[in-house]
């Protein structure tokens, strides 16, 4: 799937009704990577998610097939959210990215914090990183654009 070749692959997934306490590591020629927490799935149509890990060498061209995408991401995560797509998807996000590369450009240590808010269509959105701190709200679906 998406060309991943997976050279090794480990852990655990613990299922309880709908939840799963998991401890899994991968690496790959896309993304070595290791994660800790927790996902509920006893809602599918609400997803929920506590998960904690690290990735490095994160290659978004092999997933996109866009050349201009070549990347290099190293960083850690702590997310605790619900929702899988842009309509649905709320929490609390924060990624330290380690020195790291995207496209021609060479990324820095950067702490990202995102808090993502939603009410109905109403999102609000903070994020905050050494380079820039926004602010956003308004009404937004997949189907549309932001209405201020």
């Amino acid at each position: 799937m998406f060309g991943v070749n997976i050279s090794e692959s480990g852990g655990r997934l613990i299922f309880n009704r709908g939840n799963i306490d998991l401890d899994l590591g991968i690496r790959s020629n896309i993304v070595n990577a290791r994660t800790k927490g927790k996902i509920n799935i006893s809602n599918p149509d609400n997803i929920s998610y506590d998960l904690r890990g690290t990735a490095s060498n994160l290659d978004i061209q092999a997933i996109t097939k866009d050349p201009s995408l070549k990347s290099n991401l190293t960083f850690d995560f702590d997310i605790n959210g619900k929702g899988t797509s842009p309509d649905d998807i709320a929490g609390n996000f924060k990624i330290y990215l380690k020195p790291s590369e995207f496209g021609e450009n060479t990324l820095p240590v950067t702490p990202i914090n995102a808090v993502i808010d939603q009410s109905g269509n109403l999102r609000k959105i903070s994020l905050k990183t050494n380079f820039a701190d926004v602010e956003a709200e308004g009404f937004l679906n997949s189907q549309s654009s932001w209405i201020w």
